[in-house]
């Protein structure tokens, strides 16, 4: 099993990724995906957009995998989340790794609402029933800290 802890790959390009996913030669993955300091001033805001982007990666990462399962931490231990999954789509695996990266970045106002808008559609179809989330233990939490 490959264990890859996303901060470390933070400056990888989504083909620096495929490079090295190709070069280990594994399907069987245990992807870390780290809480992240965002507020310090709204610990709930802070709780619900760190459970709301592992929530949306965990699904992702569900939907290219054969077998998947999650651990979830408390949200008043600052620990990661752990997804662990098996995969032979190191293209699709690539792709969805360079993404959740990606939303740990902020980089300008229209890379946020492009950020902002996909989980808000993610939260509001889970909540609607339009789709079922892969990640629910995950996404209960986000919506349990959820402030209008």
């Amino acid at each position: 099993m490959l264990s890859v802890s996303l901060i470390e790959f933070i400056n990888y390009s989504q083909s620096d990724f495929l490079e090295y996913l190709t070069i280990e030669s594994e399907t069987h993955f245990k992807i870390i995906y780290p809480k992240l300091f965002i507020s310090p001033t709204d610990l709930n805001a802070q709780i619900h957009n760190n459970y709301i982007m592992a929530a949306y990666a965990g699904h992702q990462l569900s939907a290219i995998s054969t077998n998947f399962s999650y651990y979830v931490p408390a949200p008043e231990i600052f620990e990661d989340f752990y997804f662990m999954l098996q995969t032979e789509n190191m293209e699709s695996l690539s792709g969805v790794l360079y993404s959740a990266i990606d939303y740990m970045i902020f980089k300008d106002l229209n890379h946020f609402n492009k950020i902002f808008n996909e989980l808000t559609l993610f939260y509001n179809k889970v909540d609607a029933g339009t789709i079922k989330s892969t990640t629910m233990g995950i996404y209960e939490i986000a919506n349990k800290f959820y402030i209008e």
